[in-house]
């Protein structure tokens, strides 16, 4: 493939230029500046095409397929795989024999079993897998970035963030859970605690179950979700460009405003935790120590694949970003 060639696979609409700061990444040290063309991908299909063809000749593709699988590596290895070899913290159930021989139990683990509980697993599911997928795909295709021309990027960027941020979360949720084996607010009803045996009498399933209070999955997954959402509405918000934008013109939209506005999944996922409380189902600290892991995970893998979002390349995912450094530079070697 040839310099012009390789120019080709990244037209832009307008000037967009990178500027070498500090320990940037790119080894490039003067500022880069790409022509513009005037036509426009998302009404020209021979051009869409060929942003298409330049994703999958990268090594991109391949990196995608990786972050599917350590999404279902995230998602499924701790309870098919791990938990039947390590197994699970087994705690000593607590209880007090009386003289009189009554059985006295833990109040703090004798809360009612709730079954029919405000968010069901598809409903967690769809809202913090489903939903943000969708979301994200679409916007980057039908409303790519401004300074992002080729949507690919983007939209494989945003899907590899998802991914490799569930696959996270719910990893180490599950991990922690099995080496801590924290007892449920619900554990005596829903391990079928026996006081005659001073054993729980219930299928293994829902001992385990009964065993794995902390941290909190329902709130580490939603605000691992609502969190990828919130930093790709934020990465589009343009907050930290002053007062103009990448183009020039002066900025429309509020920064405080656009940052509020891309906070706002994180209100679900706040319900979903306070959900979890409310049905019986986990302690005040396993929700706190499930929201955390939830922000974390987010906040590290968005930053593996886009510069901050106060930057002036907010939004543009890295992997674009070095593609045109590299198609600049060949194109200046070859002048």
């Amino acid at each position: 493939m040839t310099s012009k060639e390789t120019m080709n696979l990244v037209p832009s609409h307008e000037n967009f230029e990178i500027e070498k700061k500090g320990n940037d990444r790119f080894t490039n040290q003067t500022a880069i500046s790409l022509g513009s063309v005037t036509t426009n991908s998302s009404s020209n299909p021979s051009l869409e095409a060929q942003e298409s063809s330049a994703y999958l000749q990268t090594n991109l593709f391949r990196e995608f397929i990786a972050c599917a699988s350590f999404f279902l590596f995230g998602m499924y290895s701790p309870l098919s795989f791990f938990r039947p070899i390590v197994g699970i913290n087994m705690r000593p159930i607590p209880y007090q024999i009386l003289k009189s021989g009554d059985v006295v139990l833990n109040l703090g683990l004798n809360n009612a079993l709730v079954t029919d509980v405000t968010v069901p697993s598809t409903l967690l599911l769809n809202t913090s897998i489903t939903l943000p997928l969708i979301f994200m795909v679409v916007i980057s295709q039908l409303v790519p970035h401004s300074n992002c021309h080729n949507k690919f990027y983007d939209t494989h960027a945003c899907v590899c963030v998802l991914f490799l941020t569930i696959g996270l979360s719910e990893f180490t949720t599950q991990m922690v859970k099995m080496y801590v084996g924290r007892l449920r607010p619900n554990f005596y009803e829903l391990c079928g605690f026996d006081a005659a045996t001073l054993q729980c009498a219930a299928s293994e399933s829902h001992i385990m179950e009964s065993r794995s209070s902390f941290p909190s999955g329902h709130s580490s997954l939603s605000a691992a979700g609502m969190g990828v959402l919130v930093w790709f509405a934020l990465g589009r918000a343009n907050i930290g460009i002053g007062s103009l934008s990448m183009n020039g013109r002066k900025r429309i939209r509020n920064p405080t405003v656009s940052a509020l506005f891309a906070l706002l999944p994180m209100g679900w996922a706040l319900f979903v935790a306070s959900s979890r409380l409310v049905d019986n189902w986990h302690h005040p600290s396993d929700i706190v120590a499930g929201l955390c892991i939830g922000i974390v995970c987010p906040t590290f893998v968005y930053h593996l694949y886009y510069p901050s979002v106060l930057s002036a390349q907010a939004g543009v995912p890295l992997n674009y970003i070095a593609s045109v450094s590299e198609s600049a530079s060949c194109e200046k070697n070859s002048l």
